[in-house]
């Protein structure tokens, strides 16, 4: 599929899109968009914070998570952000939408704000769950697949490929 990207309106081939999660991926030509696209947003603070103060008995915050013991994909999207010097805390907070269901967003970007969530293996339930998060989150909310990690050179390691969390 050709896509035209976000960031600089270039036409690309588009070979992550996946259809049932499509408006949670961005649309980007490369790694360099996607670092624009993520430090460059214009998301309101104020209105962030006031969303975190209204709604303060849906989520908590996680203390010390380290991106280095979750998945493969988790850590090779930690490093992609630390080579392109986009600041992040990883799974920060544990969110409970209207739905119930408990969710841990993995990247949480500083300067934008944004969310970031990398999937390899859609377990039973991640996708309404994913879903619900997408819609119940005021900020940009990314879902990203290896397919995409792919497109935008942030592949796995060797060391990487041992398990997935």
């Amino acid at each position: 599929m050709i896509s035209k990207c976000e960031v600089c309106g270039d036409t690309f081939k588009n070979t992550y899109e996946m259809g049932k999660i499509s408006q949670w991926q961005p649309k980007v030509c490369g790694g360099a968009c996607f670092a624009t696209l993520l430090l460059t947003q214009k998301v309101s603070y104020s209105k962030w914070n006031k969303w975190l103060m209204q709604n303060k008995d849906k989520y908590y915050p996680l203390v010390e998570a380290d991106a280095s013991k979750r998945s493969s994909y988790e850590r090779c999207l930690a490093r992609w952000l630390v080579a392109e010097e986009i600041p992040y805390v990883f799974e920060p907070w544990v969110f409970k939408p209207d739905t119930g269901v408990y969710y841990l967003p993995d990247f949480y970007i500083m300067r934008v704000p944004c969310f970031l969530e990398t999937k390899g293996v859609w377990e039973s339930g991640a996708f309404p769950t994913a879903k619900a998060f997408g819609e119940f989150t005021p900020i940009p909310y990314y879902v990203l697949t290896l397919p995409f990690l792919k497109h935008i050179k942030a592949q796995p390691k060797k060391e990487d490929k041992l398990s997935h969390v």
